[in-house]
């Protein structure tokens, strides 16, 4: 069965070493290396440096128009592949893209759809306090998310993950759930579920509510919010963008004095908290320009 992987994160290199060893994988699409750090170093893509340990094709894209969608139309023409699987990637799928794939282009959602489509899903599980979310796989259309679903796995939360541990988690289940979704998909015995648009749920941003994108700014807080509330936002911004606010909030919320008033206005990140007696511990933060420390560190060194 000849496969085409789309995936723009090096997050998934696991889920693209399943469907080699499950399928005959013709073609990977991923994006072009970028430039970071203050001296613009290239960090090379890890789909790109897996295709070429494993000898599979691979095509960079910056975008998906113009010369990369002819590129990338031309070689999909090609291969003439039978199954495409979509996941954590960066570009919206055009249609010319899906016509040639007949129906055959799956995308994997890291949510129980039709709840939490876009691009955040699970932030946004931890900070509705849900109790189970999973993983979909369905058909990609033209809109975002709303293709016919085609196979799903619940998972149960303990209520204790951030961000990044829920996410290794649900790559977990997405890896263990391959082999029984490929053989579905071979015997033809995937469900074809139209997606309820009553039911329907979005992750837009509360910033930039065009965007289903977590932003920094949506993860700054002046801790008026209740204790459960605050919680799970240390947990869903955890390990990015980090629950912020600035110093003056935090001598505030916990009735103390600041030694250094002209301090006041000084971000601090909240890496970790619990709740304890009707009210949030912080645990772990940091002040800007410092080190992250235990808060009764913090406290004896900022507080009177």
């Amino acid at each position: 069965m000849k496969t085409i992987f789309f995936s723009t994160s090096d997050r998934m290199i696991p889920v693209l070493e399943k469907i080699h060893k499950l399928t005959d994988l013709k073609l990977c699409i991923t994006k072009t290396d970028v430039k970071v750090g203050r001296k613009l170093e290239t960090k090379e893509n890890e789909v790109k440096l897996w295709c070429i340990k494993n000898n599979i094709e691979f095509i960079q894209i910056e975008n998906l128009k113009d010369k990369n969608l002819e590129i990338l139309l031309d070689k999909v023409k090609q291969i003439n592949p039978d199954l495409g699987i979509v996941v954590d990637f960066s570009f919206i799928i055009k249609n010319s893209i899906i016509e040639l794939f007949k129906g055959n282009l799956i995308n994997i959602h890291y949510s129980l759809l039709p709840k939490y489509r876009g691009a955040s899903p699970i932030q946004f599980v931890i900070l509705n306090g849900d109790t189970k979310t999973g993983i979909t796989y369905q058909l990609v259309g033209n809109e975002m998310d709303k293709g016919n679903i085609l196979y799903q796995i619940e998972h149960t939360l303990t209520g204790k993950e951030n961000y990044l541990e829920l996410f290794e988690q649900l790559l977990k289940v997405n890896v263990s759930s391959m082999s029984t979704f490929i053989e579905l998909y071979k015997t033809n015995k995937l469900e074809n579920i139209t997606q309820n648009e009553t039911l329907a749920s979005y992750t837009y941003s509360t910033t930039q509510p065009k965007s289903t994108l977590v932003y920094k700014e949506d993860a700054y807080t002046t801790l008026i919010e209740s204790p459960e509330v605050l919680e799970r936002k240390i947990r869903a911004f955890n390990p990015r963008p980090i629950l912020w606010t600035h110093l003056k909030y935090i001598e505030d919320y916990m009735t103390l004095k600041l030694k250094d008033p002209s301090k006041i206005d000084l971000t601090v990140k909240i890496y970790d908290g619990k709740i304890s007696n009707n009210k949030l511990e912080i645990t772990t933060l940091q002040l800007e320009g410092k080190n992250k420390t235990d808060w009764e560190s913090f406290k004896r060194g900022y507080f009177n």
